[in-house]
C-alpha cells in the first residue's frame, strides 16, 4: 500500500518509486497549507479544537510552569526585589515559552497534518509523536527554566549580595549550592515533570485523533471539496 494523500487537484506521494499515473506532486508543505486551512474552516468547530489550539495550550502551559520555576529559583536566592527580573525573564520564560510554540508546531504539529489517516503508515510512530511532545513539554517547561533560573539568578545575588554566592572558580562550593538548589525544587520540579510530560503525550493523543476524525469523514464523503483531502 503507497504511503499518499490524495486530494482532487493532486497527491502527495511518500513513496517516491510510485507515483499514481496522472497525479500532480505536491510537497508535504503543501498538503500541511491545505490540511490547515480545511482545519480553520471546519464546519465543526469542536471536533478540530487539539487541532487548532494543541501548541498553544502546550505554549501556555510552557509559560506558567516557567513562571513558577523562576519564582522558587528567585526565593532561593532571596531575590525579594525587581532586581534582575527582567533578564530573569527573557532567558527562563520567554526563550523556553517561545521553543515550546515552534517546537511543537515543527516537530508534532506538521507531522500531523501532513501525514496519512492510516497510523500504520506514519512516517513517525503515533508513540513516537507521543514521546517527542512529552520530551519537549518537559524540557521546555522544567528543565531549560530550571538550568536558566539558577544562573540568572545565581548572577543576580552575587551582585547584588542576597546570597552568600560562592566564588565561581570553587567547584565544590558551587556543586554544594547547585544540591541545595536541586533540593529546595524537588518537590515542585517532580510534579513539573509529570504534569508536563502527560499533558505533551496529551496534547498529541488528541491531535492525532482529532486528525483521524477529519480524513476518515474525508474519506466517507462522496464528493471532497477543494481543501478537503483522503488518504489511502
Amino acid at each position: 500500500m503507497d504511503k499518499s494523500c490524495e486530494l482532487n487537484t493532486g497527491t502527495v506521494v511518500y513513496n517516491p518509486n510510485y507515483v499514481p499515473p496522472g497525479s500532480t506532486l505536491l510537497s508535504s508543505s503543501e498538503v500541511f497549507s491545505l490540511r490547515f486551512k480545511a482545519i480553520k474552516s471546519w464546519d465543526r468547530p469542536l471536533e478540530v479544537l487539539p487541532l487548532r489550539y494543541g501548541k498553544d495550550v502546550a505554549t501556555i502551559v510552557t509559560l506558567f510552569s516557567s513562571l513558577l520555576v523562576n519564582h522558587h529559583s528567585r526565593l532561593f536566592f532571596n531575590l525579594f526585589t525587581r532586581a534582575g527580573i527582567t533578564y530573569s525573564l527573557v532567558t527562563s520564560v520567554v526563550l523556553p515559552t517561545t521553543l515550546t510554540y515552534e517546537m511543537f508546531n515543527h516537530f508534532v504539529f506538521k507531522k500531523i497534518l501532513s501525514g496519512p489517516s492510516n497510523s500504520m503508515l506514519y512516517p513517525d510512530c503515533i508513540t513516537c509523536l507521543e514521546l517527542r511532545g512529552a520530551l519537549i513539554m518537559s524540557t521546555c517547561g522544567l528543565f531549560l527554566p530550571f538550568g536558566f533560573s539558577y544562573v540568572s539568578s545565581a548572577i543576580t545575588a552575587l551582585l547584588t549580595r542576597s546570597y552568600p554566592v560562592p566564588d565561581p572558580f570553587d567547584s565544590k562550593r558551587m556543586w554544594r549550592m547547585f544540591q541545595l538548589y536541586s533540593k529546595s525544587l524537588r518537590t515542585v520540579g517532580t510534579s513539573l515533570l509529570l504534569s508536563q510530560s502527560i499533558i505533551g503525550a496529551g496534547l498529541v493523543f488528541c491531535m492525532i485523533k482529532s486528525n483521524h476524525q477529519m480524513l476518515k469523514q474525508y474519506s466517507s464523503s462522496g464528493s471532497p471539496s477543494e481543501e478537503s483531502i483522503e488518504t489511502v
